[in-house]
């Protein structure tokens, strides 16, 4: 009898040439991981090492596993993994059962389509612990070759001592496959037999050093896990990264891998693996997909509009349907007429979101559109998730497969929906969704009944929910969508021309100041000042040549009032007007209250003393017999003349306000006829149709349905006309035309744009401060894993190092290292509030013994000497630790900056306790008076790149716990004091 016979060139058939390419042979291999009840899989890319290496942290493969199940084509493995009635284990970390993907036994092939050869490092660790590391080397190449029978080749496997493998260990497995290739000499054609001797001395034996360095799953710790390390690898993924690069555009393998996991969802139905791609080319490595590169929980819920629900077994639609965040409704829909009876396709879930296209019909801020949107133009679409793990190509934005675009393009009433606007989820499962198969070559499912049915459905939805509820003013069920996207677009239009006015008048004022305060430097205004008494003393030669006092008198009138309109032309001239209706920058604002005490300072100490010395002249004069005044020319005329000129410009505002009353009385009266006028005629025009109709029907129940049709367009119209007309009405209204300067529009206005200025610049500063937070907690995390890791690898080494006097050396300074790590490390203990809820008794000796514990070295390294008074150390407070050490962290940190950069003789930090306030002051250079409350602003520094976060933070967490931090002793030949005390 014969048998079948399997040519090596199967697995080359049923791996390389199945799969579409290198971006589908990476999702097969994560579905591994994934099947492997892996937390995290991690993808490096080295393009100058031609190297890709792929980590998982799952349970790993034992010797029996890589012989018997990874080298077994078509193996049965899986085949019952996912039977419910079968006790599963999931892992040491006890991971929630998960629906196995991989049930062909061929998926592991797809690595031929990343590189011709790679190195398999798996440890496993089962229910009886942690098993020996296996070690194994395969050549795909030598499955390409015509003649070769399966049975022939033959694959080198290591099971190693060691956790990780020597160097010596990859070269062992790596040679031994060349000398079986070396026997298989006379059944391969020459071409071929050099390629693939070529190709294995090109893998690197020092590759597990490169990737060993890396984080991410780790071999050498105490869990489990698989490397495959690839090398080289195939052109078409340098190609497509740098291409992808250069465009700055995304590339194919962000597009097929991002979304691997569902991360949209939270809770349960959370993403049950973390994938992560490293590329590593031109110094730092980028992140191309990480944790955060796809849509995210949050990012999801901050979208416009929401569609959640499922479809029963007969197709019937049942779910929600959210608009704006502000209205929800239940939504039913039944399937297409041609759907009867349970559907092929099966029962499935759908959840997606949708952004308004435009930033103005849109509820999120602008920097959150902004990154929303431009994930969707890179990766926006509707996904498909069998068990939590994303079925390819589905959710590609060059891949609509429920024809959207097409349709919208035909009719963009009916299909308001667009493709790269919307990003969500069909959740399919093997356990209900078994029709739906996927092709050979992972490019998506068969074009089977099922499949048409699953997208016909969705089709169906999409469309019926933008006739329902997103057809404008024409919506079958709500027009809700088209009231509140038009409230937006009104408001929006309303703040765009405010914003426009107010930026005008913003850039007015601020010139307005940058002009006055140059000319104030530059000295012009003395010039000016200079001038006019110069002109007043070339005019007393004139007043004395005047022999009849009388006659001089008028002269001196004359002068003396021509040298005061100088100056109030100079004073003027050195005005900037208040803001009225809007509200200053902050900056602007500080500019314009010191150009005020500047213009104060030039008045008091030049236009002043100018006045008097012109008045004390002139009583000189009369001293001296030479001058006689009239009281009516010096005393009465100047004040007639300047009440005629405040009369004469009070009238021309008057004239003006009468002008712009009389023109907004015509635009109201034309506006309000023109919307009477418009209405008149819809009505009109509302009895004409239902006259025509009802003089044609005699049908009752039809009569009845025109009326009451008829009567909703009036309802309609009355409603609108009403609003519009309320709102005139309202309008002028709220116009506050007593003349009260505190309740005027102006006023409001400019009260209510500075709180919304300053609410805007909290929530700033609260974003700052919740980034710096998570940052400090990401570091505390890491920083308290690794400083434990440190620990005990040092002590693993101290045996080694006291056999050793060079050994002993490098040991030493390694563990002097660690132990400045772990003082900064205690900086972070303090911090944690979650840990200490409840406040507790902190005494002065606590605050210097955790100070000297941190900057110890640093105070005693520049002679710097750290004083505490005995009031301090008998001082106690009851608060939060985390609330109160930092604060003196960053005193104390501060002082040592400016103490090493300053010219002070001797070096002190003193902690003094008076009437109840604590003091910290250093002998380092002072603050200037101009920075006092500035230092306590996030993001002010005065250092050369100071982050300007520790004292800003510092009177934030004091301020929460009714406690403040200021300033005293200022000026910068002062010694700078910083007390801390009580708000009352």
């Amino acid at each position: 009898m014969a048998k079948l016979k399997v040519r090596a060139r199967a697995v080359d058939m049923l791996g390389r040439q199945q799969i579409a390419g290198v971006p589908t042979a990476l999702h097969e291999l994560l579905k591994n991981a994934h099947d492997a009840y892996a937390d995290k899989v991690r993808i490096d890319y080295f393009p100058d090492k031609n190297l890709l290496a792929i980590r998982d942290d799952g349970f790993g493969m034992t010797l029996d596993d890589y012989e018997n199940r990874w080298l077994a084509l078509g193996t049965e493995s899986k085949l019952t993994a996912n039977d419910l009635t079968r006790p599963v284990w999931t892992g040491p970390k006890n991971l929630p059962r998960r629906a196995i993907l991989g049930a062909k036994g061929i998926g592991r092939l797809a690595i031929a389509a990343i590189g011709p050869q790679v190195l398999i490092i798996s440890r496993a660790i089962r229910p009886d612990g942690a098993h020996k590391t296996v070690l194994g080397f395969i050549n795909w190449t030598i499955f390409e070759q015509p003649g070769l029978d399966l049975n022939n080749i033959d694959v080198p496997i290591l099971e190693l001592d060691e956790k990780v493998p020597a160097p010596e260990d990859l070269m062992l497995v790596r040679d031994y496959f060349k000398s079986s290739i070396e026997g298989l000499k006379s059944e391969l054609s020459q071409p071929a037999y050099q390629r693939i001797l070529r190709e294995i001395d090109q893998y690197q034996v020092d590759v597990f050093d490169l990737i060993s360095n890396l984080e991410g799953p780790d071999l050498s710790s105490d869990t489990g896990g698989t490397y495959f390390l690839i090398q080289p690898t195939n052109v078409e993924l340098d190609l497509d990264l740098m291409i992808s690069s250069q465009l700055g555009s995304i590339s194919t393998i962000q597009k097929y891998l991002l979304g691997f996991s569902n991360t949209m969802r939270k809770g349960s139905k959370a993403a049950p693996v973390t994938a992560e791609f490293w590329h590593h080319s031109g110094g730092e490595p980028r992140e191309l997909i990480g944790p955060h590169s796809f849509f995210t929980p949050d990012e999801f819920e901050k979208a416009d509009h929401h569609f959640e629900g499922g479809f029963d077994e007969t197709g019937v639609f049942r779910g929600k349907v959210r608009i704006y965040d502000e209205v929800e409704y239940e939504y039913t829909l039944s399937p297409p007429p041609e759907f009867t009876g349970t559907t092929k396709c099966g029962p499935f879930r759908v959840n997606i979101a949708y952004v308004q296209g435009r930033l103005v019909e849109s509820r999120m801020d602008e920097e959150d559109w902004k990154e929303i949107v431009s994930k969707l133009d890179a990766f926006g679409g509707v996904y498909i998730y069998r068990d939590g793990v994303r079925i390819l190509p589905y959710g590609n934005n060059d891949y609509d497969w429920l024809h959207i675009e097409h349709r919208r393009t035909l009719s963009a009433r009916d299909w308001f929906f667009s493709y790269r606007r919307m990003t969500g989820c069909v959740e399919i499962s093997a356990a209900d969704n078994e029709q739906l198969k996927e092709k050979a070559g992972r490019e998506g499912f068969r074009e089977n009944l099922a499949y048409r049915q699953l997208r016909s459905l969705l089709e169906n939805l999409l469309q019926q929910l933008a006739i329902d509820y997103f057809r404008g003013d024409d919506a079958k069920v709500s027009t809700v969508h088209h009231e509140l996207r038009t409230e937006r677009q009104r408001a929006a239009e309303i703040r765009k021309k405010h914003d426009e006015r107010t930026r005008k008048k913003r850039k007015d004022f601020k010139e307005a100041i940058s002009v006055v305060k140059e000319d104030l430097d530059n000295g012009l205004f003395h010039e000016v000042a200079s001038a006019i008494i110069e002109q007043f003393n070339a005019a007393q030669g004139r007043i004395r040549a005047i022999k009849n006092p009388l006659e001089a008198g008028k002269e001196a009138v004359a002068v003396e009032n021509t040298a005061r309109t100088q100056v109030e032309a100079l004073t003027k001239k050195m005005e900037v007007p208040k803001p009225r209706g809007f509200q200053p920058s902050k900056v602007d604002n500080k500019a314009y209250v010191r150009l005020e005490a500047a213009k104060s300072e030039f008045i008091e100490n030049v236009l002043k003393p100018l006045e008097a010395t012109i008045g004390e002249v002139l009583e000189e004069l009369v001293d001296q017999g030479l001058v006689e005044f009239s009281s009516t020319d010096r005393y009465l005329a100047p004040v007639y003349e300047r009440a005629d000129e405040a009369l004469s410009a009070a009238n021309k505002l008057r004239n003006r306000i009468r002008a712009s009353l009389e023109g907004l009385q015509e635009k109201t009266r034309e506006n309000v006829n023109g919307i009477v006028l418009a209405v008149s005629k819809q009505l009109e025009e509302v009895k004409v149709d239902t006259h025509k109709t009802v003089q044609n029907l005699a049908n009752e129940d039809v009569l009845v349905s025109v009326r009451n049709t008829s009567l909703d367009r009036v309802r309609a119209i009355h409603e609108d006309v009403t609003t519009r007309l309320e709102d005139v009405y309202q309008q002028l209204e709220a116009l506050d035309l007593s003349g009260d300067i505190e309740t005027s529009h102006l006023s409001v206005v400019e009260a209510l744009e500075g709180h919304n200025i300053e609410l805007m610049e909290k929530l700033e500063k609260f974003s700052e401060w919740a980034q710096v937070g998570m940052a400090l907690g990401v570091v505390q995390h890491e920083f308290s894993g690794h400083s434990r890791n440190l620990y005990r690898g040092l002590q693993r080494l101290k045996p080694w190092a006291k056999q050793s006097e060079g050994l002993t050396e490098i040991y030493n300074e390694l563990v002097t290292s660690f132990q400045h790590l772990e003082s900064y490390l205690q900086l972070f203990l303090p911090m944690d509030r979650r840990m200490q809820r409840s406040a507790i008794d902190i005494s002065g000796y606590d605050i210097e013994k955790f100070v000297r514990a941190i900057f110890g070295d640093q105070l005693a390294g520049n002679d710097i000497s750290l004083v505490i008074t005995p009031a301090f150390q008998k001082y106690k407070i009851n608060s939060y630790p985390s609330c109160i050490l930092p604060v003196f962290v960053n005193l104390v940190d501060n002082a040592i900056y400016w103490l090493t950069r300053s010219d002070a003789g001797k070096r002190t930090i003193v902690f003094d306790v008076r009437k109840d306030d604590i003091r910290v002051t250093n002998s380092g250079p002072g603050i200037d008076v101009a920075d006092v409350e500035d230092i306590f602003e996030f993001g002010f520094s005065t250092k050369p790149n100071g982050t300007g976060i520790g004292m800003a933070v510092s009177r934030e967490i004091l301020n929460q716990i009714d406690m403040n931090i200021s300033l005293e002793n200022v000026g910068v030949q002062n010694a700078p004091t910083f007390v801390i005390s009580k708000q009352l």
